[in-house]
């Protein structure tokens, strides 16, 4: 196990609920930013607990751009044949990252800067970011919903109770 595996793992809900009640894209956004940063951060450690709290931060931002990614596919397309299609591509899409990514890493390992391969993943989500629409100028648009979470906690609470 590594830092990056436990908070990736133990915050997933805490991501998808937090997208619930403050906004998928706002999410979404926050969540590349967060890897982004803590890639850089990571390709410039210094010290191994430096390095390892990179990853830890890593972790907290796929947690939350995980959840964020899927449900935004899931709302933005129809039922049906165009929906079908969008989890096609995003399932295609995270199977090409991940093998890409493994043997970026096994190629940069050996040869190269061994932390170039936390660095390397700094700049490609950057692109990203303006294309969601959730840009910091749309933020206040974007307003939670912060009566959804009282109501969905004040009923888990009266079902406690019970």
């Amino acid at each position: 196990m590594n830092a990056y595996a436990l908070t990736f793992g133990g915050l997933l809900l805490l991501g998808g609920r937090a997208g619930d009640i403050l906004g998928r894209r706002r999410m979404f956004l926050v969540g590349i930013i967060l890897f982004s940063a803590a890639s850089l951060f990571g390709g410039l450690a210094t010290s191994q607990a430096w390095l390892l709290a990179a990853r830890a931060l890593q972790g907290v931002g796929g947690a939350i751009v995980a959840p964020a990614a899927l449900s935004l596919v899931t709302t933005n397309f129809p039922e049906g044949r165009a929906r079908n299609r969008a989890m096609g591509v995003y399932a295609a899409m995270s199977i090409a990252g991940g093998a890409v990514g493994l043997l970026a890493g096994g190629v940069l390992t050996p040869s190269a800067w061994p932390r170039w391969c936390t660095a390397c993943r700094a700049p490609p989500p950057a692109p990203t970011a303006p294309r969601t629409g959730a840009t910091p100028r749309s933020w206040p648009r974007l307003r939670p919903r912060w009566r959804s979470w009282r109501r969905s906690e004040s009923s888990s609470r009266a079902a406690r109770t019970r």
